[in-house]
């Protein structure tokens, strides 16, 4: 199955703590009808740890424990929807997929979504991830973060919309709340609560094989080995960068770290990251 890494997707604001800045809306009308009760989507803001947690969910997931899996064919276990949600598609390509199936998709607050994963990071580390990612995907990309940073045009929509739909107030009945931070302190835990939250059965062996193949250095190196999808940028950068938390401050300067907080500051402070 093919992972869809350049989707562009927008969904409505639930939350007045996000600015006013407008938001996109999609035809879902093929797309609800073949989701299932069971289905389980990570709903997260591009950078905040999506293909990390997916990485190891695949690992659970996969028939064979011997099989090796890289972040091409980790979409066969958890495939990246955007596309399907954004341009009129449906899930029926995945009907083989057993229950509970697994999906990628950075969709705002969709009450519509059965059982919804959500990891909110830090919008310090989030923006400067997402920059570089931005020279990854991009010949010839020559904004500055600064330029960044400022812009009202990410997608899928602006941070501070995307996290506030979800979480100021929390709407959703069936919603669980990781931070990326918790998947530095304790992977194993953090991937335990989700198969929980999902009802999959696991071994502790199963889970420390899990994290120990989605550790950042073996990550990388599959992608030096097996590339990934959507590269056309820059050939020094790559998908998985470093993961690291509080990275930003090894590269935001003062003025662009002021510029951050000016746009995000107001939920950066209810979610603690003030």
């Amino acid at each position: 199955m093919k992972r869809f890494m350049s989707a562009i997707l927008q969904a409505p604001s639930s939350s007045s703590i996000a600015s006013s800045r407008g938001i996109r809306t999609y035809d879902h009308s093929n797309f609800y009808p073949t989701i299932r009760p069971t289905d389980v989507f990570l709903c997260t803001y591009p950078k905040s740890g999506t293909t990390w947690l997916a990485f190891m969910i695949a690992q659970i997931l996969k028939p064979d424990p011997y099989e090796q899996i890289d972040l091409k064919s980790m979409g066969q276990y958890v495939p990246d929807v955007n596309l399907l949600y954004t341009q009129r598609g449906s899930l029926a390509d995945f009907e083989e997929i057993p229950d509970p199936r697994f999906f990628l998709c950075h969709a705002a607050c969709d009450l519509n979504l059965p059982r919804v994963i959500y990891v909110v990071r830090d919008p310090r580390d989030v923006m400067v991830s997402y920059w570089h990612y931005q020279k990854f995907l991009k010949k010839d990309y020559r904004q500055t973060l600064a330029e960044f940073i400022s812009s009202d045009d990410h997608w899928p929509c602006e941070w501070d919309q995307h996290v506030a739909s979800w979480l100021l107030p929390t709407t959703h009945p069936n919603l669980l709340l990781l931070r990326y931070e918790q998947l530095h302190e304790d992977a194993g835990k953090v991937l335990r609560t989700v198969l929980d939250f999902a009802g999959v059965r696991y071994t502790n062996r199963a889970i420390s094989s899990a994290v120990e193949a989605s550790r950042f250095d073996r990550m990388r190196a599959t992608e030096e080995r097996f590339g990934v999808h959507g590269k056309a940028g820059d050939q020094r950068e790559r998908f998985v960068r470093s993961g690291l938390v509080g990275g930003w401050r090894n590269e935001m300067t003062s003025d662009e770290q002021r510029l951050l907080k000016q746009k995000y500051g107001n939920v950066m402070r209810e979610l603690g990251y003030l």
